[in-house]
């Protein structure tokens, strides 16, 4: 399964024109025990100039998307540049206070969906996460598909729980 999710995630992000992937080489449904994955993202945040980490919110519904964000809590550090941690929605809506209108790019983002072909088998995901993106367009007129982030800094991120 690994191996699948692998090649699928590579075939979207090159849909997506995503020119560097880094894989942690996580457990399905185990990030929880898994700490080691805490230095790792640490040396990435250290060793790349980066103004935007995007994470998934840490309500959301799935265990690994919780662990997601536990582990980055863990590993940022506090520095001297504007990083900010853009977290986002998939299965629990989040408290928004960032719409990203995406109607110029909606057609991508349906591409990179079917290229997850293992998880589209077992539940409509394509409808799903479009429907979602349709109605966080109400939120950001006159666009008719949008993206919600909670966007914050290193302090408030540290405050999320």
């Amino acid at each position: 399964m690994a191996e699948t999710r692998t090649r699928e995630a590579r075939a979207a992000c090159g849909v997506l024109g995503v020119r560097q992937i880094t894989f942690l080489a996580g457990h399905d449904m185990q990030l929880q025990s898994e700490p080691g994955h805490v230095a790792a993202i640490a040396e990435l945040l250290r060793n790349r100039p980066y103004q935007r980490v995007f994470c998934p919110w840490p309500h959301d519904s799935h265990a690994d998307h919780k662990a997601t964000f536990r582990l980055l809590r863990e590993a940022a550090q506090p520095s001297g540049s504007a990083l900010n941690f853009w977290l986002y929605e998939v299965w629990k809506p989040l408290p928004a206070n960032t719409f990203v209108p995406i109607d110029l790019t909606i057609d991508s983002k349906r591409q990179a969906i079917e290229q997850y072909q293992s998880q589209l088998a077992q539940l409509n995901y394509r409808e799903g996460m479009l429907g979602l993106s349709a109605y966080r367009s109400l939120f950001c007129p006159p666009s008719r598909f949008a993206e919600a982030f909670l966007v914050c800094d290193f302090g408030e991120m540290l405050s999320l729980a």
